[in-house]
């Protein structure tokens, strides 16, 4: 549908003109009259949100050419790449916003402003660190041996799976601690429901380690009894009950995000924005 532009320059200056444009539309929509920029906000959601129905709804043999089943169809991956586009520039906002944040800790001296200061220096490291793997790995490099890192190579490497792998791992692992006293709190026996549930999360963590295996490896595999293991047990409850329950919770999740984007579609959900439902 769109050929992309195969003049590095004239794609630079294209980027350039979209940002510039961009900022002026915003600019002009800040400071126009709150009445009409809430209707301005409104059309453009709604105009933008509407492809996708057309899109997915229109039955085939709509099409203007006799190649096409839908006349939208053409428009799909462009639209695509724009929706990515805009995802990246959130991205960008939130990372304006943070610098902004720990800028402002930093220079009001707040309590732990050396925090802010530790999230600049790692978020330099690694942005440089990652531009450079990526755009001039053999730079600081006069001669390397084959299958043999280079600095800058080495140096990403440290930083990605030496370092934020591994704080990643660690920050997760905390998890466990949270998820340890939610579980006694959820697994006090006071109620029949409770018991329930402490019996079954007890059958299912026996059969997926080795000592709840043993405990019950000496009933024969051809015994009629074979259903007490605990692996068997366990593999019943997760498959016929835990996996339907899931599914019900999940669709009753997927159908309020359905009304949540319908809502904010046609722009009825009260929002910190307009302060009030439409």
């Amino acid at each position: 549908m769109f050929q992309p532009v195969e003049n590095t320059i004239l794609n630079i200056a294209l980027m350039i003109l979209s940002v510039l444009v961009s900022v002026v539309f915003l600019a002009v929509l800040h400071n126009v009259p709150p009445n009409l920029r809430m209707r301005v906000i409104m059309v453009i959601t709604f105009i933008a949100g509407l492809y996708y129905p057309l899109e997915f709804f229109i039955p085939d043999g709509t099409a203007l050419t006799p190649f096409r089943n839908r006349y939208l169809t053409p428009f799909l991956n462009p639209i695509g790449d724009a929706v990515a586009v805009m995802a990246a520039f959130t991205v960008g906002i939130g990372i304006t916003n943070l610098c902004i944040v720990h800028a402002r800790n930093i220079s009001q001296r707040r309590e732990g402003w050396g925090n802010s200061v530790v999230f600049f220096i790692s978020m330099i490291i690694m942005f440089v660190v990652t531009l450079a793997n990526r755009y001039a790995p053999n730079l600081f490099c006069t001669a390397t041996a084959e299958n043999m890192m280079t600095p800058v190579q080495a140096a990403f490497s440290v930083m990605f799976e030496g370092v934020y792998t591994a704080l990643n791992a660690t920050v997760f692992s905390l998890l466990a601690f949270f998820i340890t006293s939610a579980a006694y709190r959820a697994f006090r026996i006071r109620t029949a429901e409770a018991a329930l549930l402490m019996v079954g999360a007890l059958i299912v963590m026996l059969g997926q380690v080795p000592v709840g295996m043993w405990l019950t490896h000496w009933i024969p595999d051809e015994s009629i009894f074979r259903f007490l293991r605990f692996e068997v047990l366990s593999e019943w409850l997760l498959a016929n009950i835990n996996m339907p329950a899931q599914r019900g919770i999940l669709f009753g999740v997927w159908v309020g995000a359905l009304a949540m984007a319908l809502r904010i579609w046609l722009s009825l959900e009260r929002g910190g924005y307009f302060g009030r439902q439409f």
